[in-house]
């Protein structure tokens, strides 16, 4: 009943996120039943955003130059990094405009489920950039499970190897199970100047060390 194109379409239309079978035929005949204003200006649209939207090579938000106008930046703090999973984190903290630093975008959040892996993810840039000039990291990750794995691996796996940069993580404000994008400003600031210390190995390390050298000078 339904043509093999027109099918295939409704597949693709269903990955998107928040759709599902029956929101994507909606919008497939939607589409179809406004050909001249919806369809044809939609198609010119997506095919401008492909050809001039590119990945920045240093933040990895997309943008029509590289590095992005967040990166080129003169108002911005190049020493404080903020960890984000997507580019829609970005644009909620940019909506709050509390945050002055700059941004690094994971493009995603490790998890088992969906069979996403560190090395999926934009890891080795953020190596790079913590070797360069980063005095502190702000991770500003949903706090989901998947959200935890990922600060996990972060603070066990790459922040040690840093032990210069300052590391935080979202607080207070933050609920369980939430999303950024879908957090007020109000919470999401509260979230974020509540943020903590994220303890890594080479924090304890050190913790214990401080600690050793206040028990030899008492003794």
């Amino acid at each position: 009943m339904v043509g093999e194109k027109l099918h295939g379409l409704i597949q693709l239309l269903s990955k998107f996120p928040g759709l599902g079978p029956r929101s994507a035929r909606r919008i497939a005949l939607y589409l179809l039943a406004h050909r001249a204003n919806v369809l044809k200006p939609f198609m010119e649209h997506l095919r401008e955003v492909d050809l001039r939207y590119q990945h920045c090579s240093v933040c990895h938000y997309l943008d029509e130059e590289n590095p992005c106008g967040l990166c080129s930046a003169k108002n911005r703090d190049p020493t404080v990094l903020c960890v984000v999973a997507c580019m829609g984190d970005v644009w909620a903290l940019e909506r709050a405009a509390f945050f002055k630093g700059s941004y690094h975008i994971l493009g995603g959040l490790i998890s088992l489920s969906n069979g996403t892996n560190p090395e999926n993810l934009n890891m080795e840039t953020l190596r790079m950039r913590l070797a360069s000039g980063i005095l502190e990291v702000v991770v500003a990750l949903d706090s989901t499970l998947d959200g935890q794995s990922t600060l996990n691996y972060l603070a066990q796996e790459i922040f040690p190897l840093y032990p210069h940069v300052k590391v935080s993580s979202l607080a207070r404000g933050l609920p369980t199970g939430g999303e950024l994008e879908s957090l007020d400003q109000a919470t999401l600031m509260s979230a974020f100047w509540g943020r903590r210390e994220v303890v890594t190995t080479s924090t304890i390390s050190q913790k214990w060390r401080d600690f050793e050298q206040s028990e030899h000078s008492l003794s």
